[in-house]
């Protein structure tokens, strides 16, 4: 007889899973035992409000690598992941943050990082894992320290791949006026036309490519709040006083950030021949590195 309703009640969760049953009903966002990669929606509740987000999961071991985007660009920045051997014993978990890639464009969301990481903590109470790793790029190293801040104790580590911090965000001017997302497609455009036949140019284009799927209005206030706090040092400040173990990935090209030169409990790592999208510019190094420190 217990057989019997173990047979039920898997069928019953993987029917739910399929016809993208709400999380709030089901408890969870992903089919417990789906070994292969895979691309759906699921929904939560923010705020008070349904939110959809749009993943890419696998389920490979009982350690999940959860991938946060930066501006303007969406879950595929990761996608060398999933190709990753060295990352097999990992599942992985990327995810389109609000505004941007084929997740939901709400008017009424703030799109601040506070919002962001917010959303990112209610799907990880959805979830059944324990041990979760954050891996965070540019502003979405800014939100995944937002979101260790929530609870220390449910994230394992954080690694941030050249995470804005502080200080990062170009000129004075650029941080007290930020641009409108046409303004930042001309200068994209711009700067893919300068940076032909050189090491950036990939890395500009792909930015480009990502940038086609974000809703103009949730560009302009994520851009925004990240700005108002890294102008104000608050992710810097919070990044440090995190109680799990850190790591920050740094391009070659542009090198250490200045905050990170005399900080202590925070290992650095320099990955060659790479830009500011460094795990396109060099996968092959960045998710090697990547591995080891997840293994120590």
């Amino acid at each position: 007889m217990s057989g019997i309703i173990r047979y039920y009640t898997t069928t019953i969760m993987y029917i739910a899973v399929c016809f993208s049953i709400p999380a709030s009903t089901t408890g969870l966002i992903i089919p417990p035992s789906h070994a292969s990669a895979h691309e759906s929606s699921t929904a939560i509740r923010y705020n008070g409000k349904p939110m959809k987000l749009h993943y890419k999961y696998r389920r490979a071991g009982v350690e999940l690598l959860l991938f946060i985007h930066g501006l303007a660009c969406s879950k595929e920045s990761f996608y060398g992941a999933w190709n990753e051997k060295r990352l097999k014993k990992y599942s992985l978990l990327a995810v389109d943050l609000p505004g941007f890639g084929k997740s939901d464009r709400p008017m009424d969301f703030s799109y601040s990082l506070y919002d962001h990481a917010g959303v990112l903590y209610e799907l990880t109470r959805k979830i059944p894992y324990k041990k979760i790793h954050l891996v965070g790029h540019s502003m979405g190293g800014a939100i995944a320290v937002l979101l260790a801040q929530k609870n220390p104790k449910r994230f394992v580590s954080l690694m941030n791949v050249d995470g804005c911090l502080g200080g990062q965000n170009g000129s004075q001017q650029q941080q007290l006026s930020p641009p409108t997302f046409e303004e930042f497609s001309e200068k994209l455009m711009l700067r893919i036309e300068n940076s032909k036949g050189k090491p950036d140019e990939n890395g500009y284009k792909l930015w480009y490519e990502w940038s086609r799927a974000s809703d103009p209005f949730g560009f302009q206030k994520s851009d925004e709040s990240l700005i108002q706090l890294t102008r104000s040092n608050i992710i810097i400040d919070a990044f440090f006083s995190l109680p799990i173990k850190k790591v920050y990935f740094y391009p070659e090209r542009d090198g250490m950030p200045r905050v990170l030169k005399n900080a202590k409990k925070i290992k650095t790592i320099q990955i060659s021949g790479s830009g500011h999208f460094i795990m396109n510019d060099n996968p092959d190094e960045f998710y090697g590195k990547l591995a080891k420190e997840l293994a120590r």
